[in-house]
């Protein structure tokens, strides 16, 4: 058994993408003796990020309220709330159309890895299905604890 995680990272070494406005996730696969490898770079792109929300604008979404529910991962993630620098943030907060279309093209992977998560897209992330960790540091160091984590959870 093993786990996609897609790591939002500009240079594949260093977590330094925000999950609203990173367009760069390198997938690593976690297996479950500890190991890891490389898989693919997906780049996501504003009009993919456009047209996937546009498949779910005529349902209902029902709206996640923003509060402070804590960390998630353990060793690896802060739970932090935290502003993004671009995107579509707007105050702070992100379009919920653009989180669902961005959180939907994610969803062929397990778990998504970034440098900062805001609560609500961190809700909607694991209301979807997807694990959801925060770590600024080294992938590789990051890919050891989260693999710890997953673990001990039974995820792996």
């Amino acid at each position: 058994m093993s786990i996609k995680i897609a790591v939002g990272s500009s240079d594949g070494k260093v977590i330094n993408q925000h999950f609203g406005s990173g367009n760069k996730f390198y997938v690593f696969e976690v297996f479950e003796d500890g190991t890891n490898q490389y898989a693919e770079t997906f780049d996501i792109k504003e009009e993919d990020i456009i047209n996937e929300s546009k498949k779910y604008s005529s349902k209902k979404v029902r709206s996640l309220d923003r509060t402070n529910s804590g960390s998630f991962g353990g060793g690896c993630g802060s739970g932090s709330q935290g502003s993004c620098g671009s995107g579509s943030c707007s105050g702070g907060g992100h379009d919920d159309s653009q989180l669902i279309g961005r959180i939907s093209l994610l969803s062929k992977y397990d778990a998504v890895l970034v440098n900062k998560i805001g609560n609500k897209a961190e809700k909607m992330l694991i209301f979807s299905g997807l694990h959801a960790f925060e770590n600024d540091g080294i992938i590789q160091e990051a890919l050891s604890k989260l693999y710890i984590y997953l673990k001990r959870t039974k995820a792996i």
